[in-house]
């Protein structure tokens, strides 16, 4: 049969791991998220006609190369109509690098296309809060001058989801990040603690009302490093804002105790409260 110091225990590591596992969840989200916001560049009117004149390059590269003469196209199927001026090696050698340029820039624009749909995809759980953001329908593959007819409905919706997927962003790595990481910081003070006190038989149990008061002052502390603290800019020496939300957790007592600090030197020091002198009775002869 576990102790009271073991079921403590136990249950604060089950808490622990909750939190880990939530933490992990959360800063894989920002990651993915963020990555694909900064690889992806906005879309622009330049870049929809860019993407029509790399096309128009691929077409007139495939009817360049439909109109050859038997005698240059050995390959072309009988009864095909020959070209009545001859193409030389050097127009079909630009024709080919042409097309092979605007095959890498349909390449480029399929990636972005691509980190689009991603990031889509990851707003989708956030559908019941943004239930008009959601563009209505996947973009098809831009490899034909019809397909690109579709792209600026499609284009002006995933704007709209870049705007609100970066604001949510912006919110994980400003509050809920070092909330999380504070909590976690408080929970390893507290097991850390339970186990020495374990270990050297000190353990009570009026103290777990301590411990839940940490862990809501861990909260509050790895709050407080997101506020005073800005993400992008934002550190001291070479921890980094979360990862001092996780110090702010851990040592809680000494961020209130330096924030007491900054309190006071504005302030200045407590005045005594003044004595008043009491009255001298004369006292009365009997």
């Amino acid at each position: 049969m576990l102790s009271r110091a073991g079921i403590v225990a136990r249950r604060q590591s089950v808490f622990a791991t909750f939190v880990l596992l939530a933490l992990v969840s959360i800063q894989s989200y920002w990651l993915i998220g963020n990555s694909l916001i900064q690889a992806t560049p906005a879309r622009t009117p330049e870049d929809s006609e860019t993407v029509r004149r790399a096309l128009g390059d691929i077409e007139a590269d495939r009817d360049l190369r439909e109109q050859l003469t038997p005698v240059q196209n050995k390959g072309q199927t009988a009864g095909a109509a020959p070209s009545p001026t001859p193409i030389t090696e050097e127009q079909l050698k630009a024709s080919a690098d042409k097309a092979s340029a605007a095959r890498k820039v349909l390449d480029a624009f399929e990636m972005q296309d691509t980190h689009r749909e991603l990031i889509t995809q990851m707003l989708a759980c956030w559908a019941w809060y943004f239930p008009t953001a959601l563009p209505s329908s996947t973009l098809p593959s831009a490899r034909s001058l019809e397909q690109t007819q579709r792209t600026l409905e499609w284009y002006a919706a995933v704007d709209r989801v870049f705007i609100i997927c970066g604001r949510i962003l912006d919110i994980l790595q400003q509050y809920v990040l070092p909330l999380l990481y504070g909590l976690l910081g408080a929970t390893a003070f507290v097991i850390r603690t339970i186990s020495q006190q374990a270990r050297d038989r000190l353990y009570r149990a009026e103290n777990e009302a301590g411990y839940y008061l940490r862990m809501w002052l861990g909260v509050l502390g790895g709050l407080a490093i997101g506020w005073f603290i800005k993400p992008t800019g934002g550190s001291i020496g070479a921890l980094s804002p979360l990862a001092l939300a996780f110090v702010a957790g851990y040592s809680v007592d000494l961020l209130f105790t330096a924030m007491d600090r900054i309190v006071g030197a504005f302030s200045g020091p407590e005045k005594p409260p003044e004595r008043k002198e009491q009255p001298v009775v004369p006292a009365v002869p009997k």
